[in-house]
């Protein structure tokens, strides 16, 4: 095995490897949103932007 088939096989496997966590992240971040929202209504617009009355 060579080193650039042995370096790309490492690459791949640790994409693979890390794919479940950055789901896993993105959905904590939906719950966290919902959450946010639930506790403080208006959080939720000032995280995502959306500014309400701005003159």
């Amino acid at each position: 095995m060579s080193v650039f088939t042995r370096w790309r096989f490492i690459v791949c496997l640790s994409l693979v490897l890390s794919g479940p966590a950055v789901a896993v992240a993105c959905l904590w971040d939906v719950d966290t949103l919902r959450m946010e929202q639930s506790r403080f209504p208006s959080v939720l617009e000032l995280i995502t932007g959306k500014f309400c009355g701005i003159p």
